[in-house]
């Protein structure tokens, strides 16, 4: 972003626009994910990634990172935003740099009273509860340990 102009903030076209994408079964995963991620680190998303790398729900966590990727922009920005304190259904709006130097990011509106973020319609599994997912196994200990 550049300081200056009306609002103060220019936003240059190049720069990733989050977007919450449409409410459903793949947003309910993608924000159950990112929650369990935000909670038990990165090697959760590893093993998720492994372990699910054929089921076409998670294909979008194996696929480049970029604007035609809206649930993977979604799911990054989502992990930033629990990690800094920010809950499921209420985070900050203000665009923001994650990195020195990198891209601005642009946080999706919060959606209006009543609408819960990762909703479906009812009709899909995830609408009524969440998928279970269970925290990353323990890393082995060393062998010489009494």
């Amino acid at each position: 972003f550049v300081p200056g102009g009306g609002d103060g903030v220019t936003i240059h076209p190049e720069l990733p626009v989050l977007q919450v994408p449409a409410l459903g079964c793949k947003n309910a995963l993608v924000n159950v994910l990112a929650r369990h991620v935000s909670a038990h680190g990165v090697q959760f998303e590893e093993i998720v990634k492994a372990r699910e790398r054929d089921n076409p729900f998670f294909q979008w966590l194996s696929l480049p990172f970029g604007p035609e990727n809206q649930l993977l922009v979604y799911y990054k920005w989502k992990v930033y935003s629990l990690l800094q304190g920010d809950t499921m259904d209420r985070w900050r709006t203000t665009p923001f740099q994650m990195f020195m130097n990198g891209p601005v990011w642009i946080p999706p509106a919060i959606p209006p009273e009543g609408v819960t973020v990762g909703s479906g319609g009812g009709d899909d599994e995830f609408s009524a509860h969440e998928p279970a997912m269970s925290p990353p196994p323990a890393l082995p200990s060393s062998q010489g340990s009494p």
